[in-house]
């Protein structure tokens, strides 16, 4: 039978094509599915189950908006990114047999093409810097002259991803050793195969014996003969190695090591008079100059392993090439040793090396291998989940590189729970994943996660947020809650804005579930918004609108849409979210997060004025607890003697609000002109700004 021809078009008509499939951009406008030629059926959308579209013409059909249920439905595929797939139903609405499909690749607003592949690809980079730190845990050997004391942030990564680069370059110069050998008496197989037998020569099968006999005449007949080949179990063994340990996983490191960032400490201001503070800050200040010192040798240690892992890539991808190996195919997975592999004397030291790799560095890597090598080599398609997907795959990665958490014994990570299933990534729904941390005084502190967990409001509705976070410390646990969305809100408008973070932020899930915080996470670079000042400011802005005036109150870091997208910024947006929940909403505003160290509150911290009445101790403790005992505009010098990490907790200077002062603060810089360039900020629970003045 004769189908019409089904495809998707907008008022202009036809939607463009790339690579065979048709595409346009997320909110760039409505689209509809259009068949040329006769049906007597219908038109729907492939998904979880069939969605009906609405005949509007004789050849077209939309999606339906009749309702309150089809107008949800409306929204959500028309804001869905990745692949949308239309057939042809029968009068019945089941759908044809063998129907045509036509498929619309939706591109998510507020990414690039190259932005989006970077996402993908990131998925498994991070899969594989995590399982590298996990592993760091153990005790490996890193060989000589290769430093791993990495100093403060990025000491975690930079340690694990090290001792796994360490760990494939002694691979790499094992089977370099034996490489000569191996190329001279390469381990082969033997086959039969159909071809011509020269009758002249000495033949053992009877078959051809006969043959010959028969057509004496003949010099070359076919028949079945033995031929030698290099495609054996212990040759796929190599192929293995050099394909995906010492080429595609070694570039993989090599592209998580050059994004790096081992940044230096920010360097303390010093504007006081008492001589006590004054020679705190310079100490402060020494530590910083001593520790930046460190990061530039860390930097150039990573510099030097980088050389020597692109050497080893290229080596291994000319090595794949060679006339011994350049036919044999690369297996899924290694084979099984044979007793040829343990046993030849240029195989075997390689194979023993691999299991030494294997049973160390390795072992937490292996498990994650299909993820990364599908995410590297572009078998991942792109699905409108996937920044959901990538931000809580960010967020698991950022409290196990940054802040040096583990799971706990015997439990799997995130990745090794992660699977692939037609070309899409999946994480399982509603299922806990936790991280330990400590100190190095010994306390501790968890960390749980869910995607998508299934939540109940007191009234027993149902939410179902992207990302929860449960972080615990003693009897204390704080929730935060984040949904994931692809944006642009130059397109989208003021009202998607609002709706993101009132509606569904502030009231869906803040809220209704009763948690410490609730943000969006989005891809739009022009909005960034930590609940710092009031919404209405933000609106004026940014689309010269504002709303009622009750939202023109602060609202205390408590709801926002903050932007986070693939790249080097995306580090320095988590640093900042995780200084949020735990030093600003949490109770660790005196804990250097990035090295562990719980700072001795008489050594490494400083009040901003010397009490006479009071002790030193007990202004300190008034700071830290926010008691207004400690006075107005109270600053608490933090100085981290083990990574150099600097930073204030201050009291504000309306009603002894906490104030949190670090680079890139998540906090609102003072509008004040005389304040510019200095750690002065908006109070976000009062809106206390006050002049130079007032200060005086």
């Amino acid at each position: 039978m004769a189908y019409p021809k089904i495809y998707f078009a907008d008022s202009i008509g036809e939607l463009p094509w790339e690579d065979h499939v048709q595409h346009t951009r997320q909110y760039s406008g409505r689209w509809y599915v259009q068949i040329e030629g006769l049906w007597d059926g219908s038109v729907g959308l492939k998904g979880d189950s069939i969605i009906p579209l609405l005949k509007i013409s004789s050849n077209r059909w939309e999606i339906p908006q009749r309702t309150k249920h089809e107008r949800e439905i409306s929204k959500g595929v028309a804001s869905r990114t990745g692949q949308i797939t239309a057939i042809l139903l029968d009068a019945s609405g089941e759908p044809v047999d063998s129907s045509p499909e036509a498929f619309l690749l939706v591109k998510p607003a507020g990414l690039t093409e190259q932005e989006l592949e970077q996402l993908i690809t990131e998925i498994g980079l991070l899969a594989l810097s995590t399982s590298s730190c996990v592993t760091s845990q153990l005790q490996v050997p890193v060989g000589e002259n290769v430093e791993t004391a990495m100093i403060g942030m990025g000491y975690s990564e930079s340690r694990g991803l090290l001792l796994t680069a360490t760990s494939l370059l002694k691979l790499a110069s094992v089977v370099q050793s034996n490489w000569v050998l191996i190329e001279k008496r390469p381990l082969r197989s033997f086959s039969r195969e159909l071809g011509l037998v020269d009758t002249r020569k000495l033949i053992n099968s009877p078959q051809v014996l006969i043959k010959a006999k028969i057509d004496a005449s003949k010099q070359r007949i076919m028949a079945l003969t033995q031929v030698e080949s290099t495609q054996c179990s212990e040759n796929e063994f190599l192929c293995y190695v050099l394909d995906v340990y010492l080429k595609d996983l070694v570039n993989g490191i090599v592209n998580s090591l050059e994004h790096l960032e081992v940044n230096d400490s920010f360097s303390p201001l010093n504007y006081a008079k008492e001589p006590a503070i004054l020679s705190f800050l310079a100490r402060a200040k020494e530590q910083v100059q001593k520790f930046n010192q460190q990061r530039e040798e860390d930097r150039k240690t990573i510099s030097k392993i980088v050389a020597q892992l692109q050497e080893c890539a290229e080596w291994a991808t000319e090595a794949r090439h060679s006339p011994i190996l350049g036919n044999v195919l690369t297996p899924t997975e290694p084979p099984l040793p044979s007793q040829r592999l343990i046993g030849s004397p240029a195989y075997a030291p390689i194979f023993e090396e691999y299991m030494n790799c294997e049973s160390s560095v390795f072992s937490k890597i292996q498990p994650v291998l299909t993820l990364f090598k599908a995410t590297y080599q572009s078998q991942v398609r792109s699905t409108w989940e996937l920044y959901e997907i990538w931000c809580f795959v960010r967020l698991y990665n950022a409290f196990v590189i940054n802040l040096n958490m583990r799971p706990p014994l015997n439990e799997a990570t995130l990745f090794e729970s992660m699977r692939i299933e037609k070309g899409e990534i999946k994480i399982p729904t509603n299922n806990v994943f936790r991280l330990q941390g400590a100190f190095d005084d010994g306390s501790q502190f968890n960390i749980s996660l869910w995607y998508q967990p299934k939540q109940y409001t007191k009234s027993n509705h149902l939410r179902i947020p992207d990302i929860r976070v449960d972080i615990s410390s003693n009897s204390e646990t704080k929730t935060y809650y984040f949904d994931a969305k692809y944006r642009n809100y130059k397109l989208q408008g003021r009202k998607q804005f609002v709706y993101d973070v009132i509606d569904v932020a502030r009231d869906k899930y803040l809220y209704s579930l009763r948690g410490t915080a609730s943000f969006i996470l989005h891809t739009d670079r022009q909005i960034d918004f930590w609940g710092e000042v009031p919404i209405n400011r933000v609106l004026k802005e940014k689309f010269d609108r504002t709303l009622v005036t009750s939202e023109d109150r602060f609202i205390s870091h408590k709801y926002g849409a903050i932007a986070l997208q693939p790249g080097v910024g995306a580090n320095r947006q988590l640093n900042r979210l995780i200084r949020l929940m735990f030093q600003y909403h949490g109770s660790f505003s005196t804990d250097c997060l990035f090295c562990g160290h719980k700072l001795n509150l008489e050594q490494d911290t400083q009040t901003s004025w010397i009490p006479s009445i009071i002790s030193q101790q007990e202004l300190t403790r008034r700071v830290i607890s926010g008691s207004s005992g400690a006075g107005k505009g109270t600053g608490l010098y933090c100085s981290c003697p083990k990574c150099g990490q600097f930073w204030v907790v201050q009291h504000c200077y309306g009603k002894n609000h906490r104030i949190l002062k670090f680079p890139n603060c998540f906090h609102r810089h003072s509008d004040r002109l005389e304040h510019k360039g200095k750690w002065m900020y908006i109070c976000p629970v009062c809106g206390s700004d006050p002049s130079g003045d007032k200060l005086n």
